[in-house]
């Protein structure tokens, strides 16, 4: 036993078949931290953190330095490894739940979902307050952050939602969203980045191309690139990354193009994050939707007959609904997607074919 830890071992674990350690497990005084019982163990807590995933909010890789680092050190059970050969002890972030219940998490993952004021975003946000995760909202008006979350806090009892009104297309907002995150006591287990915008199109001159095309990388792309990696650092391991591009980076978009071509971007940003951070066991994709009702590309500023042809040319015959996309954004960031990362799903009705 490590300094710090208690005698209370652990019979709820084989009470809800959640413990198959050859080892007991001890129940460290901090809220929620378990860490296998004798040195050594941590050779096996390693070799078995994929079954540990099967029962832990925290996926695919259940200790993460972050957390241990929250706990207040009368509570800390040992150092944690990141070593297979290092025999201290490794402590987890988790709460055990039956393992037929994955998707019904005992103890909530913190889930940051940006530009989820409206549209895909708050779908998006509701979904995961659905799934009893901790969300945190972001967007830039306070106002209509705060109507979002009363909306999911009516729609879904027991909602645990936070909101934090920040630019992420600003960088100092990465800082103060850090400040945030720490806060909470929690890793990010999931990240899914909504923000963004279309920009107005101007005229044909040269000047009103380049206002264009910055607005739209600012609002598209940065708010995406700053969000990433000021919470990469405080990512589980195992977790999610989900960005959000459009179909108009596969067909081109109005005005000079600055739109379509900033959400391309993106697609080569999530190839490079996802090699980058796949070690760590880290997701990372893209979803490109069609033309979703209620969004800046197919809402109240399209006419009626603009309306109608867009319709026309889906597979499915209706526009999307953003419950539709946040429903795929949830499966990236669950258990049964997590081997999925590197790609740009595109949900569309059918409107687009081919890669």
């Amino acid at each position: 036993m490590s300094p710090g830890s208690t005698s209370d071992w652990a019979p709820a674990c084989h009470r809800r078949n959640a413990s198959r350690s050859p080892c007991p497990a001890i129940r460290s005084p901090g809220r929620d931290t378990w860490s296998c019982g004798p040195a050594g163990a941590a050779e096996w807590a390693w070799r078995t953190s994929e079954r540990l995933s099967e029962i832990s909010p925290v996926r695919r890789g259940s200790w993460n330095w972050l957390a241990y680092q929250g706990l207040p050190p009368e509570n800390r059970t040992g150092k944690p490894c990141s070593r297979r050969s290092d025999r201290r002890h490794l402590s987890f972030s988790l709460s055990l739940f039956p393992r037929n219940s994955s998707e019904d998490f005992s103890v909530s993952r913190l889930i940051v979902v940006t530009g989820a004021s409206a549209g895909i975003g708050k779908a998006t946000a509701k979904r995961f307050a659905e799934n009893n995760d901790k969300v945190l909202l972001i967007a830039r008006q306070r106002n209509r952050l705060a109507r979002a979350a009363e909306e999911i806090e009516s729609s879904v009892p027991g909602a645990d939602v936070e909101t934090l009104a920040l630019d992420m297309s600003d960088a100092d907002s990465a800082e103060l969203l850090q400040n945030h995150v720490r806060s909470t006591g929690l890793p990010v287990n999931g990240l899914v980045c909504c923000a963004g915008s279309v920009p107005p199109s101007g005229s044909e001159d040269v000047k009103s191309v380049v206002t264009e095309w910055r607005e739209a990388y600012q609002s598209n792309v940065m708010t995406s690139v700053i969000a990433v990696e000021g919470l990469v650092p405080l990512m589980a391991d195992g977790g999610s990354i989900v960005l959000y591009s459009s179909i108009a980076a596969y067909r081109g978009s109005g005005g000079s193009g600055g739109y379509g071509a900033a959400k391309a971007a993106l697609h080569s940003y999530v190839h490079t994050l996802a090699t980058r951070l796949g070690r760590r066991g880290i997701s990372v994709n893209a979803i490109a939707p069609g033309y979703v009702a209620g969004t800046d590309l197919f809402g109240d500023g399209l006419s009626a007959a603009r309306e109608t042809m867009l319709v026309r040319q889906t597979a499915l015959g209706r526009s999307g609904d953003p419950a539709d996309i946040a429903e795929l954004g949830f499966y990236l960031c669950s258990e049964p997607g997590g081997y999925v990362t590197s790609q740009i799903l595109q949900i569309n009705g059918g409107s687009y074919h081919g890669v």
